[in-house]
């Protein structure tokens, strides 16, 4: 019962998100490939694939900017104030690290990119549907 909807989103999102999964993780293997200089990004796992978009879904829920979502994001830069709220922190830490989910953010849009379409020259490879 608790997954049906979470199903619903992957199957709706994606045609197979383990495929998706995939091409993100082509994507980070290549990135490391023609980077040699850069620090490296590891592969992601299912968890921390699924942990990233529970994230964009479960910020939209939130009246907090940005990275203030996790706890380290809140030192960051300035002294914030902490306001009493009836909502608690949503402490996106413990789902997924706040350096990791931006590498998830930055990664994403392989997912829907498509080899096939950008091999026949067409303009919309980038958005396979």
């Amino acid at each position: 019962k608790e997954t049906v909807f979470a199903e619903l989103f992957l199957h709706l999102a994606f045609a197979d998100w383990r495929v998706s999964l995939s091409k993100i993780n082509d994507a980070v293997a290549e990135h490391n490939n023609n980077n040699p200089a850069k620090k490296k990004v590891r592969p992601f796992s299912e968890q921390e694939f699924l942990s990233g978009l529970g994230v964009f879904i479960g910020a939209a829920e939130f009246g907090i900017q940005g990275m203030n979502l996790w706890r380290e994001g809140d030192q960051v830069g300035q002294e914030v104030e902490e306001w009493q709220s009836m909502v608690p922190h949503p402490e996106f830490d413990k789902m997924i690290k706040l350096y990791r989910w931006k590498e998830c953010r930055a990664f994403l849009p392989y997912a829907f990119q498509s080899q096939k379409l950008k091999d026949e020259n067409d303009p919309w490879w980038r958005f396979e549907g």
